[in-house]
């Protein structure tokens, strides 16, 4: 039985050092998620209750806005938005469904070229066609795993070393 404590004492000290080295390295480091591209905010005048819609290629870029009583509205552009946007892609409005003459170029983080007034917009010819809508393709990246704070080897390492405690216990008082 002496020869077998020895082997014992000196497996459990390993796992249990590896154990406490990795937790701790992974309590160190952090768990990263992917951030998705900031939008863009458009912003103007027109008359109060009238709809505004942004589209880029046809395709529309989310939800009409309604512009308030004093006749603002802001209109958001995310980057993942249904129409797809990206750096340098024009930007068209409809204004109460007919296309308005005025266009912005989209960019991450951008707003309308005029800071202080915004997108003025004027209504040109009513479109007819109902822009066509598609998915975009997003791969893996668009996917999100558990939004949990704590790393599963965290966790695992904390068990393990748990798991090394214990039997550094028992060897310690020559249980088996």
């Amino acid at each position: 039985m002496t020869l077998t404590q020895g082997p014992i004492r000196l497996a459990v000290l390993v796992v249990g050092a590896f154990a406490l080295l990795l937790g701790l390295g992974l309590a160190a480091s952090s768990t990263t998620h992917a951030q998705g591209v900031p939008g863009a905010r458009y912003f103007g005048t027109a008359e109060a209750g009238d709809s505004v819609e942004a589209f880029i290629d046809g395709v529309s870029c989310g939800d009409a806005v309604t512009a308030d009583s004093d006749g603002l509205w802001i209109l958001d552009v995310p980057g993942d938005a249904a129409c797809s946007p990206g750096s340098g892609d024009t930007v068209t409005f409809e204004l109460n469904g007919a296309a308005a003459e005025e266009t912005e170029s989209w960019r991450a983080g951008g707003t309308s070229a005029d800071t202080s007034t915004g997108t003025t917009l004027t209504a040109g010819e009513a479109v007819d066609d109902e822009p066509t809508v598609t998915a975009p393709e997003t791969g893996n990246a668009g996917l999100l795993a558990a939004q949990g704070g704590t790393s599963p080897w965290l966790a695992l390492s904390l068990g393990a070393l748990a798991l090394a405690m214990l039997g550094g216990a028992r060897a310690l008082t020559r249980r088996s």
